[in-house]
């Protein structure tokens, strides 16, 4: 298995590739972001093994159910399925979601229930002698990644101790051609200054670099300076939006993108492979939680 820094390293590459070439690139392990977490349980997908055994997932090898014995229907209204299915939306790092490699204890304990049986021959490993390492292996890549403990989501969060003072932040308004610029007005990016004050506690380095009234170009001074950039992208500025982002991308940093017009248009964002995140919702309240 990748070291959690080879890990890291392959969601960099794939970061960088999506910016860089014209192919389509799909990251199982690093595209959690992408589709809210992990896919198995019948969330979005599940496997049936060649015996029939019903399985959580193509990597998860332990059931309740097989398709000699019950349906697809009844074995995804399982509680074994259910549990599954809830326990994913317990944790709030949408780029550590795996129940075997990143939440280790969600895994056991899913084992653990009535009836689970593993699929094959030393399944059961990775829950008994091999637990510790995977415990470690969980802990080393979330201080690879982020930091001791640190979290990346898509939810508000507040745990103190999982808070990273070192991050630099910058956050874009892109410029816009509307009728007030075209009278010299230039509205301030009241949105983003929100999501500014909402990181003074946690992000000291917070920049907000206003485009509409500074010119229409990004310094790449600014994005080096970044370790995460957000841009504010109504449908007006989307292209303009999109045209940072790319800029943003090939430097290597990656994009949060906020505001209705992401929101509504996810698949045609996210198709440019420049942008990482959409934040739904309020800024403020979502933003910290990187």
């Amino acid at each position: 298995m990748p070291t959690p820094e080879q890990r890291d390293g392959l969601r960099q590459t794939v970061v960088r590739y999506r910016a860089t070439k014209p192919m389509l690139f799909i990251d199982f392990w690093n595209d959690g972001p992408m589709i809210s977490g992990c896919l198995a349980g019948g969330r979005k997908y599940f496997h049936v093994n060649a015996n029939g055994d019903i399985e959580p997932c193509v990597f998860c090898h332990f059931a309740v159910d097989n398709i000699r014995r019950t349906t697809i229907h009844e074995a995804l209204a399982s509680p074994f399925f259910q549990n599954i299915r809830a326990k994913q939306g317990e944790h709030d790092n949408l780029l550590r979601p795996c129940m075997l490699i990143d939440q280790p204890a969600a895994g056991r304990e899913l084992f653990a229930s009535e009836g689970a049986y593993p699929t094959h021959e030393g399944a059961d490993e990775i829950f008994t002698g091999l637990a510790d390492r995977m415990d470690d292996y969980s802990r080393s890549y979330a201080d690879c990644r982020y930091g001791p403990g640190r979290r990346v989501q898509g939810v508000p969060g507040n745990d103190e101790e999982n808070r990273n003072e070192s991050m630099n932040v910058l956050l874009v308004n892109p410029h816009s051609s509307s009728v007030f610029n075209t009278f010299g007005l230039s509205l301030p990016p009241i949105g983003l200054l929100y999501v500014a004050a909402s990181l003074e506690h946690d992000t000291p380095k917070a920049v907000v670099r206003d485009l509409a009234a500074d010119g229409e170009r990004l310094d790449d001074g600014d994005i080096r300076r970044a370790d995460l950039v957000g841009i504010s992208a109504d449908t007006t500025r989307a292209g303009k939006a999109l045209s940072i982002a790319r800029s943003v991308a090939t430097i290597g940093r990656p994009v949060v993108m906020g505001c209705p017009h992401p929101q509504f248009m996810a698949a045609d964002i996210f198709a440019g492979g420049y942008v990482d995140y959409i934040v739904k919702g309020e800024g403020e309240l979502v933003f910290p939680s990187f």
